[in-house]
């Protein structure tokens, strides 16, 4: 970290640290707890457990206004001074007195701040997440500090839309510039390492789901990785090793799905690029490996049965013989253009899938609707007839509902429904 002094040492801004900035404040600090260590003030050998917890009161009484859990814990932790220091008045050895006062403020973890009595044991999943300029402040044995990839940390610099650097400095030199923010930030990730008093872990983000893409580790994670190793000359092939392969909270033992399958195969062996796995999959999908034949067929320059030229000619279906289907003047245009088109309408009788849109808001469209409508009719009847059951009766409702469920339940596999709600609402209508 930067030592003090940085505020009287002339330069200003053209040093490496602003005047104001973290280094001066830094500074100041210093010279406060020297100007306190030279007051002649001595820490006592002997202090009474109630003293240390009038003391922390008066500290807890200066922190600024809390909300939810943490002002619950500020009451909890205030409770339980105000106890102590009414009770616990034998002088005691400094180290002891501390470690009886921590001990009497062991309190549970809380999963609500409203909770009414105190809960009889702790609640596990809690973690407390604050910034790196208030990060290590809690005195916990785990901390974790994410988001250090290179584009995120520490930052670009770009100079703030509403507030340029022009008007900051006008202003007053206490306002970061551009170039002062990335390096504050720099600062306040160096000052969170050193005072943490348990594990620190860093980490980033390794992959873009959004873009499809990486993202590249910050270089505070190389300067991390050469003071723990102790050698300033450690490259970013060196971090890549230490790093290891990225983690994620979706399991990689085993295939979530085919398509798993396939990529986990296409990728074996730990390659940074999937294999071509073509020939693979023409040996595994028989009717994909017909299709791409027939696809490279067409880019020749060769008449073969793929572009339209079928031998010998079905029999009712060319046009040149007496036997011969009824040509329609569109028909007749087909041929003379294009073989290929003729050869999938007129002899094969192909037409494109008549696709189904998807709606958010609507399940079947007025077609579907009336086929499914017709299909419970036509079967409620008919089965209402082989029962001898009347419009009238109970049972007629009670087979109609059935009958509905039932055809609904089979064009739900050629149409699947937006949600269930949608799929509740139009069989209720």
């Amino acid at each position: 970290l930067p030592g003090g002094g940085a505020a009287g040492s002339g330069g200003g801004r053209g040093r490496d640290w602003a005047e104001g900035g973290p280094a001066d404040r830094h500074g100041e600090a210093s010279a406060g707890i020297d100007a306190a260590q030279a007051s002649g003030h001595e820490v006592p050998q002997r202090v009474s457990v109630a003293e240390l917890a009038r003391a922390a009161a008066a500290f807890l009484e200066l922190v600024p206004g809390l909300e939810g859990i943490d002002a619950r814990a500020a009451e909890d932790v205030s409770a339980r001074l105000r106890r102590v220091a009414d009770t616990l008045h034998r002088p005691l050895p400094l180290a002891q007195a501390l470690g009886e006062l921590r001990r009497h403020l062991t309190l549970r973890v809380r999963a609500r701040w409203d909770e009414g009595s105190p809960p009889w044991k702790s609640s596990g999943g809690h973690v407390h997440l604050t910034d790196l300029e208030h990060g290590g402040l809690t005195g916990r044995r785990a901390t974790f500090v994410v988001g250090l990839d290179a584009g995120r940390f520490p930052g670009h610099g770009l100079q703030d839309p509403l507030l340029g650097d022009g008007d900051r400095a006008r202003l007053g030199a206490d306002l970061p510039t551009s170039a002062e923010r990335p390096a504050e930030r720099r600062f306040h990730l160096a000052a969170l390492a050193a005072r943490v008093r348990g594990a620190l872990t860093l980490s980033y983000t390794a992959w873009d789901a959004g873009e499809g893409r990486q993202l590249q580790p910050s270089p505070a994670l190389l300067d991390a990785l050469r003071f723990r190793e102790g050698d300033p000359h450690l490259s970013y092939e060196d971090l890549r090793g230490a790093l290891g392969r990225p983690v994620s909270a979706v399991s990689q033992a085993a295939p979530l799905d085919g398509a798993d399958v396939w990529m986990q195969a296409l990728a074996a062996g730990g390659a940074q690029t999937l294999a071509d796995g073509l020939a693979e999959a023409r040996e595994a999908f028989g009717g994909l490996s017909r299709g791409l034949r027939a696809l490279e067929a067409r880019g020749r320059p060769v008449d073969s049965e793929f572009v339209g030229r079928v031998e010998p000619a079905p029999p009712g279906e060319d046009p040149r013989h007496e036997a011969g289907p009824v040509v329609s003047a569109s028909r007749l245009e087909a041929l003379g253009t294009c073989g290929l088109k003729y050869l999938m309408r007129y002899v094969l009788r192909l037409r494109p899938p008549d696709d189904p849109e998807f709606e958010p808001d609507r399940w079947l469209d007025p077609r579907a609707r009336g086929g499914l409508l017709h299909a419970v009719f036509e079967r409620a009847l008919r089965v209402a007839g082989e029962r001898g059951l009347g419009f009238a009766d109970d049972a007629f409702a009670a087979l109609a509902l059935e009958t509905l469920v039932e055809e609904a339940r089979e064009v739900e596999r050629e149409i699947p429904p937006p949600s269930a709600g949608v799929r509740a609402r139009e069989l209720a209508q």
